[in-house]
């Protein structure tokens, strides 16, 4: 049963990385441009360590045209996520990545890869409604209930959707080792060129930037595990990956209660009406894998 065991250490890497990023926003990087650039940074310095398990050799010109729009959808998602960061709670953009399940759900019906049952539908349904109560604060009203920074991060999960898309073409070719190691490569250039049109701002004391990095490492062991775990399950490891939007929920109410001035602060029934809101997203999630 190692499966268990490695899918668990993915969900809370992905956690700690979420959380990571809110304090990073909150605390230190001031500006959506600068975080980005700092992310692509860090993550490509991941490749560093993927070198010695990869092939000495260039991937088919057919993966990189695979790879270039899945890489490209990737970073624009997170160019999102770095925009509707700095307008949202932890405890309510963490729920708001399981919706990649019923994106992908979509997006493979209208390209005929994989059709399904008229309930699983429904269960997606209830996710996006799920997606609404997390969005949930004591100062919102109906008219502002989805609010500008939860729609940026909804875009994120479209862009990653469709990005998953072309990744899951890509690794019919290529071993997921060798796909994240020529990932990172490309986001290296695409840094390169990120940096030389928006110029942002990287003159950040090594304790500013340090957590970015830790965010992006332990991110890609995550993924590293997820994948292995995926080696010897798959709808088991699924499931169990979903465990990172509760322990950010937990991390950020235990936080507003002993640190309120570290990620967020807010009445009691606002992470009660969020709670719920979780729970109905894991509950559709976890239909739409199992169904």
């Amino acid at each position: 049963m190692n499966f268990i065991t490695y899918s668990f250490i993915a969900a809370v890497c992905f956690a700690i990385s979420q959380v990571l990023n809110k304090l990073l926003s909150k605390h230190s990087i001031e500006n959506k441009d600068s975080l980005m650039a700092y992310f692509m940074l860090s993550t490509s310095s991941f490749a560093l360590f993927l070198f010695p398990f990869v092939p000495k050799e260039l991937p088919s010109l057919e993966v990189i045209k695979l790879l270039l729009p899945a890489v490209s959808l990737f970073l624009l998602g997170y160019y999102f996520f770095f925009t509707g960061i700095f307008e949202t709670d932890a405890s309510s953009y963490a729920p708001l990545f399981q919706l990649q399940s019923a994106f992908v759900a979509i997006l493979a019906f209208f390209l005929g890869i994989e059709h399904f049952a008229p309930s699983d539908y429904l269960w997606m349904a209830i996710m996006a409604a799920g997606a609404m109560i997390v969005s949930y604060h004591e100062k919102m009203s109906v008219r502002s209930f989805m609010s500008r920074g939860i729609f940026f991060i909804v875009l994120m999960q479209v862009c990653h959707s469709i990005s998953n898309i072309f990744i899951s073409w890509t690794l019919e070719q290529i071993t997921p080792i060798q796909l994240l190691f020529w990932e990172h490569i490309i986001i290296s250039f695409i840094f390169v060129i990120f940096w030389l049109i928006k110029r942002p701002r990287m003159n950040y004391t090594r304790g500013q930037v340090a957590p970015m990095f830790v965010s992006s490492y332990v991110v890609g062991i995550g993924v590293i595990s997820l994948f292995q775990a995926f080696t010897e399950n798959l709808t088991i490891s699924s499931v169990i990956g979903l465990l990172s939007s509760p322990i950010v929920f937990l991390i950020s109410m235990v936080a507003s209660r002993f640190a309120p001035q570290l990620l967020e602060h807010h009445p009691a029934k606002v992470y009660a009406l969020r709670g719920v809101g979780l729970i109905v997203i894991l509950i559709g999630a976890t239909q739409l894998i199992l169904g």
